[in-house]
């Protein structure tokens, strides 16, 4: 029964946590208008899903570190009841977030679910210790780390957010020479820099022009895939842990976490979208370009050396550094996400500890 239980708020956490943290990485194209929502969510939805797939090869320290060893004995670790414990508080701590549009992280509520259950559970042989040394110091300095680096790109980022860069042209093109007063079409061509109207003559047959701004549309794009892909990679591990320690093998729990994920995604996105896209700060498309490169930077780094970071603290952090480099933040958004910040991980803790002690008193091993 426990088991069954926790294989499902395990998939019920994977799906919350779809819709807390699916959006985050394409919030910088909703917010400079660059994609509908629409086209946000299913870019959003391929890239987590190809990001899931990818942690099979790439994040395996991270499901070790979700599973809760060395924080309690090796026995609690296994038992069902510590691991229903675990998933229903973080499944119902993100459920909360989510309903209001606080985009908080799944990685602080799993870490205050361990935290509670085992305090519920082994209150003497808990082990604090490895949390401040495995998790607290990449969850702290992470949204710090993303401030500065957002901080410091503001000003090259400002250089090239000028309506003249913008209208620059990048131009491939076939041309035509005159040979004894015959026009012959010559297997030559030309290469150009430089406004629309000064790049070189097309008098044959343009083979690429492509302006600034929808080049850096399209960077954009593929950063906001890459946060995405990213954020899969970093998350699905942490929740695989838990399916792994009800026996479930590891690929068809990642590939299970993967699919409710997106699903979560599709179906309950769009107010924490809108809390990210629109109540952090105003944005134009490189600004919105800069936070994406900084996040997805630091969580692909952080999953290839199993550092837990939370994908919401970065993602938020470059957008935090954002706003304060442009000037445009609101702050009342942003103190409201604080908040929601440092209540997410005592709030799972107390839901394990509760969910430890009532499966416990109903006869639950």
């Amino acid at each position: 029964m426990l088991i069954a239980l926790a294989i499902f708020f395990s998939f019920a956490l994977a799906f919350v946590n779809g819709g807390n943290d699916n959006l985050k990485g394409v919030a910088t194209l909703l917010g400079s208008k660059v994609l509908s929502y629409r086209k946000a969510l299913w870019l959003a939805s391929i890239s987590t899903a190809l990001g899931a797939l990818t942690s099979v090869f790439l994040a395996a320290a991270l499901i070790t570190a979700f599973g809760g060893r060395g924080l309690v004995p090796d026995a609690i670790v296994q038992s069902s009841l510590f691991i229903t414990s675990v998933s229903a508080a973080a499944a119902i701590t993100i459920a909360l977030a989510t309903r209001f549009g606080l985009p908080v992280s799944t990685t602080h509520a799993l870490v205050g679910g361990l935290l509670g259950a085992g305090f519920a559970l082994a209150p003497q042989a808990l082990d604090v210790s490895v949390l401040g040394k495995t998790f607290f110091l990449p969850l702290l300095l992470s949204p710090v780390v993303a401030i500065l680096l957002s901080l410091l790109l503001i000003p090259l980022i400002r250089r090239l957010d000028k309506p003249a860069i913008a209208k620059q042209e990048v131009c491939l093109c076939e041309t035509e020479t005159l040979v004894a007063g015959n026009a012959v079409a010559t297997a030559s061509t030309s290469f150009g820099i430089g406004t629309l109207e000064s790049c070189p003559p097309r008098t044959h047959n343009a083979i690429v022009s492509v302006s600034a701004s929808k080049a850096f549309d399209f960077v954009h794009c593929t950063s906001g895939a890459a946060v995405c892909f990213a954020r899969g990679l970093n998350d699905t591990p942490k929740m695989a842990a838990i399916l792994v320690a009800t026996g479930l093998a590891g690929l068809p729990s990642v590939i299970g976490i993967g699919i409710a994920m997106v699903i979560g995604g599709i179906l309950t996105a769009r107010r924490v979208a809108k809390t990210m896209s629109e109540d952090i700060t105003l944005m134009t498309h490189i600004e919105g370009l800069s936070a994406n490169l900084v996040t997805s930077t630091l969580v692909i780094l952080a999953s290839k050396y199993g550092l837990p970071v939370s994908t919401t603290h970065v993602s938020c952090g470059a957008l935090f550094g954002l706003a304060a480099g442009n000037g445009r933040g609101k702050l009342k958004t942003i103190f409201t996400i604080l908040l929601s910040w440092i209540s997410t991980l005592p709030l799972a803790a107390v839901l394990a500890y509760i969910a430890a002690k009532l499966l416990t008193f109903s006869g639950g091993n």
